[in-house]
């Protein structure tokens, strides 16, 4: 069960479902297993790649998070989304203190 491309694989899966090309339910889910293969070579494991290669490896760290991380007198800054790199770059600057 070895993909052969994302392009390949997702249009295959487009092919099979929208057009009614294959209606046998273990050959779609097959094909589903090997789509979200594709999907974790190509995608997650790249970018989690990326990621260590600009950033460093993940270390744990201890940290102020909920709703009392959120204070009166401070600037609060909301980070939302999968690449929080805003947050990454003030933290990594010089003279930057935490609270």
């Amino acid at each position: 069960m070895i993909p052969r491309s994302a392009f390949y694989e997702v249009f295959e899966a487009l092919h099979k479902t929208t057009l009614g090309g294959d209606s046998d339910w273990k050959d779609v889910a097959k094909h589903e297993l090997r789509t979200a293969r594709t999907y974790c070579w190509s995608t997650l494991f790249g970018s989690s790649l990326a990621t260590e290669i600009l950033f460093g490896i993940p270390k744990p760290r201890i940290t102020g998070v909920n709703y009392g991380a959120v204070r009166e007198g401070y600037v609060n800054i909301l980070i939302h989304g999968h690449t929080p790199t805003l947050l990454v770059e003030k933290v990594l600057t010089k003279g930057y203190t935490i609270w």
